[in-house]
């Protein structure tokens, strides 16, 4: 839970900073803002989320990837 909050947070920062950034890599900034609107089919609510862990190792390592690549 922390962790993937942290996750999530230091993707939004990296975010931030492309669109500031004048040589912004838009792709990139494609690619984050799509993992940043997390499926309804992984978390729709706190008390709604999936109970197929796959599903939800899958998304931290896309995060996790586009924090490393960018």
């Amino acid at each position: 839970g922390l962790e993937d909050y942290e996750y999530l947070y230091i993707l939004k920062e990296k975010l931030e900073w492309l669109k500031k950034n004048k040589e912004g890599n838009q792709d990139a900034i494609i690619k984050i803002e799509e993992c940043l609107s997390i499926p309804f089919d992984v978390v729709r609510s706190a008390a709604y989320f999936t109970r197929q862990p796959e599903k939800i190792y899958e998304l931290r390592n896309k995060i996790a990837e586009l924090i490393q690549a960018h």
